[in-house]
């Protein structure tokens, strides 16, 4: 774990097997949950005082990212993306 400190000794970001875990960003910080390989599975983002702001989580199938949904913290859907792949021979 590679921990990075502000001037004023302030918790800036975490590196976990070389990925981004947390991140703040002054007045927004965000958390990623990663999978064995890396994948971010689920971002959370809050505000300086812990109160979550929104959350996505992502879907993946072969290691290819298919799906991502985004919601506020109410559970509103905020977006929703899909990916569709073409293999080529």
């Amino acid at each position: 774990m590679v921990f990075g400190f502000s001037a004023d000794n302030e918790l800036k970001y975490k590196y976990k097997n070389g990925e981004f875990v947390y991140q703040n960003l002054d007045s927004i910080i965000f958390q990623y949950e990663r999978n064995k390989i890396g994948q971010i599975l689920k971002t959370t983002k809050t505000d300086k005082k812990g109160t979550v702001l929104s959350q996505s989580n992502y879907e993946y199938s072969n290691g290819l990212l298919m799906k991502v949904i985004s919601k506020d913290r109410a559970g509103n859907l905020i977006r929703e993306e899909e990916y569709q792949y073409e293999y080529y021979e």
